[in-house]
């Protein structure tokens, strides 16, 4: 596992240096980047003088790649929020994979359960669903910190939505648990549970 983190470390820093590269050409201006280039090929064509025309064709290149990195926003706009995205899903599936069991094989609240209904973001009467293959399956959160979960006539307790989505479809879950259920707010807002978890930390960060 170890060797794992080792390799995760370096794929992220190949992301951090990235960013870097297109920041500091964000920050640069056309003007000092060309002077800076003239400047290299001054010192490169005293010790060869028979590159000229090579030179100017590398130069042309950069200084077009420089404009083109410049003026592409994607990376701000797209990338880098992706990857803090990416970070957050997997952060949050690590989290429910823990599935809140002790030692002694007691389900553990969830405190974003009991958050949602004591910030009044949720109530112990919104229904909260997801379908799976034309069948519906529903619940409630209760007061503890549990999502309540209605499996053919039986009510059966979670901690997690991954671990009650598993367990009504009977499946292994890829995607992150709060992205499957979805509920209808007290403002008729029918939105995933990841949207109101969202609500909830903007609430605890103000």
């Amino acid at each position: 596992m170890e060797e794992k983190f080792d390799q995760l470390e370096e794929l992220l820093n190949v992301f951090v240096k990235e960013f870097e590269k297109r920041l500091r050409i964000k920050h640069t201006t056309i003007e000092y980047f060309q002077n800076e280039l003239e400047l290299l090929k001054k010192d490169y064509l005293m010790v060869h003088p028979d590159k000229v025309d090579d030179l100017k064709l590398i130069s042309d290149r950069l200084i077009e790649s420089f404009i083109t990195d410049k003026t592409d926003n994607s990376f701000l706009d797209k990338d880098i929020p992706q990857l803090k995205s990416l970070l957050q899903d997997t952060l949050n599936a690590l989290d429910e994979r823990l599935y809140f069991i002790d030692e002694v094989g007691d389900l553990i609240p969830n405190e974003d359960f009991k958050n949602l209904i004591n910030a009044g973001i949720l109530t112990t009467s919104t229904l909260i669903s997801s379908k799976f293959k034309r069948k519906v399956f529903s619940g409630y959160l209760t007061m503890e910190g549990f999502f309540e979960l209605n499996v053919d006539g039986k009510k059966i307790l979670f901690s997690t939505f991954r671990a009650a989505a598993e367990f009504a479809w009977n499946k292994v879950i890829p995607t992150d648990g709060w992205n499957i259920w979805t509920a209808t707010d007290k403002n008729g807002g029918n939105y995933s549970l990841k949207h109101y978890r969202q609500i909830l930390r903007k609430y605890h960060s103000s």
